[in-house]
């Protein structure tokens, strides 16, 4: 058996050796991907990687990052400039999400939860009644849409939800 494995790790290790590796690197993307991923390593850096470990410990809500992060247009990357959004593609979404995350992994879901939870799907999806009401507000007025998803009967009847978990508003940030 040793034998079959041996000869596995050889098969592998000669197939690795032989195949061309191609690994795309920031230099290729355009030049606007690069200035959001050096402005997101940047901002990472400097104001989540020094954070992150407190907030994780105490269960702190990363408020100024937040601001920060909606005043940079990160909260709403994919959403066109006619909705109040940043206007850029999925792979900027992709590459901001991803230096956002290596600094702060809670920033990082925030960030996810609002462009794709929330504003995702009523761009992709909702009547341009309701992406004027919901879209332009949000990236403009600088507020992060907070979605809470139990259930169809909690949303329709919240006064059956705990005080603690009803909903009051939009949290501005």
């Amino acid at each position: 058996m040793f034998r079959k494995m041996n000869n596995a790790s050889k098969l592998v290790q000669t197939l690795w050796q032989t195949q061309k590796r191609s690994i795309a690197c920031l230099s290729a993307l355009p030049e606007t991907h690069q200035m959001l991923q050096k402005t997101c390593r940047d901002f990472a850096t400097e104001m989540l990687i020094p954070n992150a470990a407190k907030a994780d410990k105490e269960h702190l809500y990363p408020e100024q990052q937040i601001r920060k992060m909606g005043e940079l247009g990160l909260m709403a990357v994919a959403i066109p400039e006619e909705y109040g959004g940043t206007g850029l593609d999925y792979l900027a979404y992709a590459i901001a999400m991803e230096e956002i995350s290596r600094g702060c992994a809670s920033a990082g879901v925030i960030m996810s939860v609002n462009n794709s939870l929330y504003l995702g799907p009523i761009l992709a999806f909702g009547n341009d009644k309701q992406k004027k009401n919901s879209l332009l507000h949000i990236p403009l007025a600088r507020k992060l849409a907070v979605l809470l998803c139990l259930s169809l009967v909690m949303v329709q009847t919240p006064a059956l939800l705990p005080p603690r978990l009803q909903i009051r508003g939009i949290i501005t940030y």
